[in-house]
């Protein structure tokens, strides 16, 4: 057993503790909660295909080399799918609104296509072959597959830096880091693809989001999800830190008397 279908296997077990404990805490008004879930579920689909297929590259015969093929395709069509996961989760956070445009048509003109070079690929060479004894080989359009997963990636690091003015800095980086584990696995693999790293990469990549998310819940109000009074300090002592002598930090605090009654009539998202 090559050593990566060892660490896929931790990464597939790694995934499923984070599924559930996302699925304990999931709000469903909460949407990048929700496109968290869903990316942590489909990292796992995608590394419980790679584990089966690297199993079926070991067999002959026309029933193991079926289902390596359709296991390949899957593999092929939904990695991108998952990038676009990645692409919401990034809009939804850094734009803070459930309005914005989550799926632009750019991105999904690219991923339909790949879906069907990957579903014709069954037929034609396009994307990979199967030859004797079900060796796999990787044919001349496999670049326009590693186009289009990487364009999204990085077009969602774009978003970042275009709205980081909408994040903190503490914020921001987790958000610039998280590319970097998957583009590196997704590398290895490419060179060679008995090396399953994509799958641990994005998983790793998932946990640096999960425990950010998990910090994040600590410096948040549960009822209301604005700063708590942790968050406020650590915020001004930022600002303290960042501006010179020259330049002074004020603020204004505002208390509102009755307002547990107007909460309590209308609901907290008031």
């Amino acid at each position: 057993m090559h050593a990566s279908v060892g660490i896929t296997i931790f990464s597939l077990l790694i995934l499923a503790v984070l599924f559930v404990n996302l699925a304990r805490q999931a709000n469903p008004q909460n949407m990048v909660s929700y496109t968290l879930k869903k990316l942590t579920l489909s990292v796992g689909l995608l590394a419980a295909s790679y584990l089966v297929r690297s199993f079926f590259f070991e067999k002959n015969g026309e029933a193991a080399g079926t289902v390596v093929v359709l296991l390949t395709v899957f593999i092929y069509a939904f990695t991108p799918v998952i990038a676009l996961f990645w692409f919401q989760y990034v809009k939804l956070f850094v734009q803070k609104s459930k309005f914005v445009n989550l799926y632009p048509l750019g991105l999904i003109i690219p991923v339909t296509i790949n879906a069907l070079v990957a579903l014709l690929s069954i037929s034609f060479p396009l994307y990979f072959s199967l030859g004797d004894e079900n060796q796999f080989r990787r044919e001349m359009w496999f670049p326009l597959y590693l186009i289009i997963v990487y364009f999204i990636m990085f077009y969602a690091t774009y978003i970042v830096f275009r709205y980081r003015r909408n994040l903190r800095q503490s914020d921001f980086f987790p958000m610039i880091i998280f590319a970097i584990p998957t583009a590196i696995g997704g590398a290895i693999q490419t060179i060679d693809y008995q090396y399953m790293l994509a799958a641990p990469g994005m998983t790793l990549s998932i946990i640096m989001i999960h425990v950010f998310m998990q910090s994040g819940i600590v410096k948040t109000d549960y009822l209301t999800g604005l700063s708590n009074k942790r968050d406020f300090e650590t915020y001004f002592s930022h600002l303290a830190r960042r501006h010179s002598k020259k330049l002074k930090t004020a603020g204004i605090s505002i208390d509102l008397d009755g307002f547990k009654k107007i909460n309590d009539t209308h609901g907290h998202h008031i």
